[in-house]
């Protein structure tokens, strides 16, 4: 018994040492995760989700360098009209662009000194890394149903260099019948060898033109929260109804292509034709985030950012469908085959229209895309938070890229711009220029507010015709955009160039007083709002519509008693701004909101009660904005209030007092009492009975 007593004192003197042991170890566990996060915030460290937004003041340009010219071994067309595909490859800090269109290679070139300069001549040329090589071995066309030949135009819709092998897309051109069911294949990064391809796979549960195009890598610390290494997407192709109305992008993981089928696709963005958030394909209007001439052809996720950027092409004008012309007179006019001119000097070509064109940038936050791939919001709920124009250094023809490539290591942003020219006296054979940019990102946390206020018109200025706003803002790292406001609600754009500025056209505003403001934001998405600026706005009138206005009820010949609700309904090409109510002319209520109504006492309060059946009119009066007024056509309606006639207290007879032999009689109505009156007039007795 002694033993088993001295056995279990050492037992528990074993388990405390091993209890202080651990004790001692997560102490010292805590203490390291203290000290590696004061390191963290000590450097400047934060969290993916607190990362800072990409505004275009990050994207710096350093300079560009041509690619070869002329024909090329495999290529007899060279460069020339490249089609899109175009990605970075770290291993040979090089290239791989695709060719011509017509011939859908692929090469691969070096990256030489890039050189800051206005002419061409100046640029230094890339290398020919390896020759141009179709990396499909023939199968770019088998993306119809189990691999079989589409059997018309395919296009390559972009490649990116993953897990050391090629990845690449196909599409349909013009998919109307919606035979295309595939999209993704793979390749080695040796172009020359064969049998390597694989594909084509399908790729998520949408038609292949939300899928077949641009990609890119997801940063590391962005894989986890997003569910995934990379993103892919289309926009904007042929046959709307079959892709994005706008930026599209999808979570996928390549090394499933081959593995699993379909390969999961997780939806983070896009817009289809049931949710066409950021404008209608048949627009008419100017529209800077979506129109039928929007092009995107290039995805980046920026390292250290929360951004991802789409980069494109978009129109800035009136969209318009049919033949292009320089001439402006032609403009709207119908051509001989029976479809319309628009006035597009750019483009003589049948098709989408919205000259002028810019090279675009859409800007997402990614904690929105998050939000969407956790099914807190759908797909089409998200807004970019910025999208700006941006200017190259060698003017094109219609504004168009290639597509882009990024490398993370250095942070160089790389725009492959095709049509360029320098302003000599022809262009640089339609060969590509590609361009280079710095993304400066600032991972310090930025909490400074900047600054913004309204320097003209000035406070209680009077303003007419068109009126331009202007502004000046400041901040600590830089102001990323200025968007003016008109009485609380968005004015124009948002202006993201220094000098900030607006332009009002006052003639569409009611005359009157407005409040005018600007809201500042910098690139960590701290925003600050200017003092209220009081102007007012005089126009001439030139609004002579008059509104129009009529009583709905009662209707013209109804009998109407106690307490009737009288309505009208009133429009105007502008707007109604208050609708007056009469009754036989006279003015009994004012209604300045639709539905316009009044409640109408026909017993005026018990006084009109007893005056039997009787008739009365009925208007209503609508005024518009300027103040024009229009006075609906009279109902004539009935009134009897038999009910509200109440009979009067019966009122106690006084004892005659007897009168003088001159008293004489008064009869009146029998309506009414009778009056018994002295020979002065003085009535001494009132007699309620109905005889006398």
């Amino acid at each position: 018994m002694k033993k088993k007593y001295e056995k279990g004192i050492i037992i528990m003197k074993y388990l405390h040492k091993i209890n202080s042991y651990i004790r001692i170890n997560v102490l010292a566990l805590v203490f390291l995760i203290f000290i590696i996060s004061q390191m963290q915030a000590a450097f400047g460290q934060t969290t993916p989700s607190s990362q800072p937004l990409v505004q275009s003041s990050n994207l710096v340009y350093q300079g560009s360098f041509k690619v070869p010219k002329g024909t090329l071994p495999g290529a007899a067309y060279g460069f020339n009209y490249v089609d899109r595909g175009f990605t970075y490859y770290p291993a040979h800090n090089s290239l791989f662009i695709n060719n011509h269109v017509y011939e859908q290679k692929t090469s691969e070139i070096s990256i030489p000194q890039i050189i800051n300069s206005n002419s061409l001549n100046n640029l230094a040329t890339a290398s020919l890394l390896q020759s141009p090589a179709d990396i499909t071995e023939g199968n770019l066309r088998n993306i119809a149903a189990g691999g079989t030949d589409y059997a018309a135009t395919t296009r390559m819709g972009g490649v990116m260099v993953y897990n050391n092998k090629l990845i690449g897309t196909s599409y349909g051109y013009y998919d109307a019948s919606s035979q295309a069911k595939l999209s993704h294949f793979t390749s080695g990064l040796t172009l020359s060898n064969t049998g390597d391809f694989k594909g084509m796979y399908k790729v998520g549960d949408l038609n292949p033109g939300f899928y077949g195009g641009y990609m890119t890598q997801i940063p590391p610390e962005w894989q986890s929260a997003l569910g995934g290494p990379a993103l892919t997407g289309q926009c904007c192709i042929a046959i709307i109804t079959r892709t994005s109305f706008g930026p599209a992008a999808f979570v996928f993981n390549p090394d499933d292509l081959g593995v699993k089928s379909p390969i999961p696709a997780t939806p983070v963005v896009y817009y289809d034709d049931a949710h066409p958030t950021l404008g209608e394909w048949g627009g008419g209007e100017v529209n800077l985030y979506y129109n039928k001439a929007t092009k995107i052809k290039g995805i980046v996720f920026p390292a250290g950012s929360r951004s991802v950027l789409f980069f494109g092409t978009q129109g800035t004008g009136k969209p318009c469908y049919g033949a292009g012309t320089s001439d402006p007179n032609l403009a709207g006019q119908p051509t001989p085959d029976g479809s319309t001119y628009c006035y597009d000097p750019t483009d003589g070509s049948k098709g989408n229209h919205a000259y002028p064109y810019e090279y675009w940038v859409w800007a997402y936050d990614v904690n929105d895309l998050i939000s969407v791939k956790n099914g807190q919001k759908n797909p089409w709920d998200i807004r970019p938070y910025a999208i700006w124009g941006y200017s190259l250094p060698f003017g094109t023809s219609g504004a168009e890229i290639q597509g882009v490539a990024y490398d993370p290591a250095t942070q160089r942003l790389f725009v492959s711009q095709y049509d360029s020219w320098d302003g000599s006296t022809s262009t640089y054979s339609n060969a590509p220029v590609i361009n280079v940019f710095k993304v400066n990102v600032n991972t310090a946390l930025d909490t400074t507010l900047p600054s913004v206020s309204i320097t003209s018109p000035a406070s209680g200025a009077i303003v007419s015709g068109t009126a331009m706003i202007t502004a000046t803002a400041s901040d600590n790292v830089g102001v990323a955009g200025v968007q003016f406001k008109l009485d609380g609600v968005n004015l124009g754009a948002e202006d993201t160039t220094s000098p900030y500025s607006v332009s009002w056209t006052t003639t569409t505003a009611i005359n009157g007083q407005h409040t005018i403001s600007a809201v500042a934001r910098d690139a960590a998405g701290n925003s600050a709002s200017s003092g209220s600026v009081i102007v007012t706005a005089s126009n001439a009138v030139t609004d002579t519509t008059l509104p129009s206005v009529s009583i709905t009820s009662p209707a013209a010949g109804t009998t109407v008693s106690g307490t009737t609700t009288v309505t009208a309904t009133a429009s105007d090409n502008v707007g109604v701004s208050k609708v007056e109510f009469y009754v036989d002319g006279n003015l009994k209520l004012t209604d300045t909101s639709s539905p316009y109504s009044f409640a109408w006492d026909t017993t005026n309060s018990g006084a009109h009660a007893c005056l039997g059946a009787h008739t009365h009119s009925l208007t209503a009066k609508a005024y518009d904005a300027i103040g024009n007024p229009k006075t609906s056509g009279a109902i004539s309606v009935n009134m009897n209030n038999p009910s509200y006639c109440a009979t009067p207290t019966p009122t106690p007879t006084p004892t005659p007092t007897p009168v003088p032999s001159t008293s004489m009689l008064l009869k009146v109505s029998s309506a009414n009492p009778r009056y018994f009156a002295d020979a002065s007039g003085k009535i001494v007795y009132l007699n309620a009975h109905s005889g006398c």
